[in-house]
């Protein structure tokens, strides 16, 4: 099955990302649903080990995958939650159709996954996502919140038998009840958080109609939910689906290079009023308000690019607090994004956040326009400096670029510059 991965990174910044990837002999083409997806051609080597990925400028999905968002079609400046997030592609996903303005509540019941997904978060530079740990059927949001929601439940998976053999041993029709009953409970509780006229997308990765259409149909009957027609994106045509419903879809595998999703799209009747929805989060109450400009090296930090919001600190850790998050409920324990440690009047930036980089300026940061000498710093090796940076006095950290695209933060020492992914 051919591979996918969609681009992560400012429009502006596309076409030097697909430079890097072709530099390491890379070959794609783009997928008409989206502007940010492609399909991959050719793969010198894993595309997981190209410096593009190294750098969280491209994230492999399935094609599948990448249709909930598209389905749910959250606006640009959206709140929308995802309920099962973990490893984050569909919530990754989200946070660039909703843009700067918007916010995700990415959602991992799974302490051991919620690791994973923030990690991927930061790696994307998405600093338009909160994240938090909780069943999905106790999210604590209040009722008639939450205007657009993601629902990709536990399941089956019989739509991965390629990828996983042996899914359907694993997971017989007769082990099936316990997922059934989850998948339920967790529809019965989005359909609690969504607010009216809201739109709810429930996905999974399966083939079984107990989890799917019957689902649906349990959600019609049984919840303040109506069916909602699905939109039509280009390239996703109705011979890859087995139903003809207007508000369900059924992937087929076998001949749309994508795993076997089912997606549906409901609705809550009535007219969304996000107006009332209240800042019930008092900022002056999450954590320590930080003073950029009390850090050594603060200048050469475009902080005017996050998005808005405030910079707050939880004991050594510097946290990006979007302001949308103040539509959350005081109940809702929730983290936002890091962006690095304090250690006494320096900020240690996580080297990955280039969302901080400013334009490229010779005098400010090093241009490395060979692929070897990126895959050297990759390698845990260090590079020495130009001699007109060398020269110079260096405080704070100091930004890295692939000819104009910024990649992270170096670590300067003495002459010479090394980069390390934390």
């Amino acid at each position: 099955m051919p591979r996918y991965f969609r681009l992560v990174c400012p429009v502006e910044h596309m076409e030097l990302v697909e430079d890097l990837l072709r530099a390491q002999e890379y070959s794609f083409t783009p997928v008409p649903f989206s502007p940010w997806a492609r399909r991959l051609v050719d793969e010198p080597k894993p595309l997981g080990a190209s410096i593009a990925a190294a750098f969280g400028l491209i994230y492999i999905q399935d094609r599948s995958s990448m249709l909930a968002p598209l389905f749910l079609q959250p606006p640009d400046g959206g709140l929308v939650v995802d309920m099962c997030a973990s490893p984050g592609s569909k919530s990754g996903l989200l946070a660039q159709l909703v843009g700067q303005a918007g916010l995700v509540l990415a959602n991992e019941p799974n302490e051991r996954r919620l690791g994973t997904l923030r990690h991927n978060l930061s790696a994307m530079n998405l600093a338009q996502v909160a994240t938090c740990c909780y069943p999905g059927q106790r999210l604590s949001l209040r009722e008639g919140s939450m205007p657009y929601i993601l629902l990709d439940p536990p399941c089956s998976g019989w739509g991965t038998a390629e990828r996983n053999p042996r899914i359907r041993e694993i997971w017989p029709e007769h082990k099936l009840k316990p997922l059934v009953d989850l998948q339920r409970e967790l529809l019965r509780q989005a359909s609690r958080m969504l607010a009216p006229g809201g739109r709810l997308l429930y996905s999974t990765c399966t083939t079984n109609a107990m989890e799917n259409q019957e689902q649906v149909q349990w959600a019609l009957d049984s919840l303040d939910l109506s069916a909602s027609t699905m939109p039509v994106l280009p390239g996703v045509s109705s011979a890859v689906s087995r139903s003809g419903h207007r508000s369900w879809m059924q992937v087929d595998a076998e001949v749309s290079e994508g795993q076997g999703f089912f997606f549906a799209l409901l609705e809550k009747p009535g007219q969304a009023d996000l107006e009332d929805a209240g800042h019930h989060v008092r900022f002056d109450m999450l954590g320590e308000p930080v003073d950029v400009r009390a850090f050594y090296g603060h200048e050469s930090v475009s902080w005017e690019k996050l998005p808005p919001g405030r910079i707050v600190k939880f004991n050594k850790r510097v946290v990006f607090l979007h302001e949308k998050t103040g539509f959350f409920p005081k109940t809702l324990f929730w983290q936002g994004f890091e962006l690095g440690r304090v250690h006494g009047r320096a900020l240690h930036l996580n080297t990955r956040l280039r969302l901080l980089l400013p334009k490229f300026h010779s005098q400010a940061g090093l241009r490395i326009d060979d692929i070897r000498d990126l895959q050297a710093l990759l390698q845990g090796r260090s590079l020495p400096l130009p001699a007109h940076l060398a020269q110079g006095v260096h405080a704070g950290p100091m930004g890295l670029y692939w000819r104009e695209l910024p990649l992270g933060w170096l670590t300067v020492k003495g002459a010479r510059c090394l980069w390390s992914p934390r």
